[in-house]
């Protein structure tokens, strides 16, 4: 309820009549939320869980269900989505898969519905082994589950800590051929600025708004940020 509040103290009613902030679990919440959304029109959802608890399989079937039939092209819109895809906690959790206890099952059970299935530990047992094999194989199993749902899903960017962990993907869906154009746009422009010396030393330690006010160099030049570009 406090971030609620302060939420609300961000934007005041009066200056955002149109914002409309719903307290409680955002699965539990999905159909009054997609009550204010209209079908019809375009419209973006960014699903930002920290942790797979937060984000269950059937809350992705309901947003993608929220559809219309376009009849003079059949065109089905949908809501548009990016979705945070948190590897480290995916992983975290299929760490427990061997062990018996009821705990391990418990938690082992919530990337089964984060997956909506138990494929999962299917990947987890042949990949467990390799770092690299493992995270992109769970991503592969969530990005195939998406395509089922969207015509077109794109992993846009790998985030990882200064450790090199692996800690999130982030991942889009769009209906229509535009959205895959822009998207594919988006992922290549990431790519090459994380090519760029600056952003390949800067980009795992660093927030987007640490960029606007960390621009200056040590022999006093401006480095370029992510807001030149």
């Amino acid at each position: 309820m406090k971030n609620v509040k302060k939420l609300r103290e961000l934007l005041p009613i009066e200056q955002y009549p149109n914002v409309i902030i719903l307290h409680g679990d955002s699965n539990s919440e999905i159909n009054r939320i997609l009550e204010h959304i209209v079908n019809y029109k375009f419209s973006i959802g960014f699903i930002d869980p920290d942790a797979p608890k937060q984000l269950r399989w059937d809350t992705i079937i309901k947003i993608s269900n929220h559809s219309y039939l376009r009849k003079k092209d059949g065109f089905l819109r949908k809501p548009e989505l990016i979705i945070n895809f948190p590897i480290k906690g995916i992983k975290q959790n299929a760490g427990f898969l061997d062990k018996p206890d009821a705990k391990s099952k418990s938690i082992c059970n919530v990337n089964t519905q984060f997956y909506g299935s138990e494929e999962w530990k299917e990947v987890w047992s042949k990949w467990k082994k390799d770092n690299v094999k493992s995270r992109e194989g769970l991503l592969n199993l969530y990005v195939t589950n998406l395509e089922k749902e969207y015509d077109y899903v794109i992993p846009l960017v790998f985030v990882e800590s200064t450790a090199n962990h692996p800690l999130y993907y982030m991942i889009s869906c769009s209906q229509h051929p535009l959205g895959k154009d822009f998207l594919l746009k988006v992922k290549d422009d990431i790519e090459k600025w994380k090519n760029e010396d600056w952003v390949r030393q800067y980009y795992k330690v660093h927030s987007l708004m640490d960029f606007a006010d960390d621009t200056k160099e040590s022999d006093g030049k401006i480095q370029s940020s992510l807001f030149d570009y």
